[in-house]
C-alpha cells in the first residue's frame, strides 16, 4: 500500500521494511508510557504518541526502505 499510493516511483525492500516496523513499535511503546506519565488522558497520550510516530515512521520508510527505481539501462 505505501509504495502505490504514498511512495510512488520506488521500489521497496523487505528487509528494511521489517527492521523499520520493529523500530516503529518499539518507539511507539516506550513513547506511550512516556506521554500517560505526562498526560493522563489516555485517548490524548495515544493521539500525541500516534501523530508523533506515524511522523517519524513516514522519514524511515522513506529513507531506508523506498528507493528510487533505477531506469534501465
Amino acid at each position: 500500500m505505501f509504495s502505490r499510493h504514498v511512495f510512488p516511483g520506488h521500489t521497496p525492500r523487505l528487509g528494511p521494511y521489517i527492521v523499520t516496523y520493529a523500530i516503529n513499535y518499539g518507539l511507539s511503546l516506550s513513547l506511550l508510557m512516556v506521554a500517560h506519565h505526562f498526560i493522563k488522558s489516555p485517548y490524548i497520550a495515544g493521539f500525541v504518541t500516534l501523530t508523533t510516530v506515524s511522523v517519524i515512521n513516514y522519514f524511515l520508510l522513506k529513507q531506508f526502505v523506498f528507493k528510487h527505481k533505477r531506469p534501465p539501462l
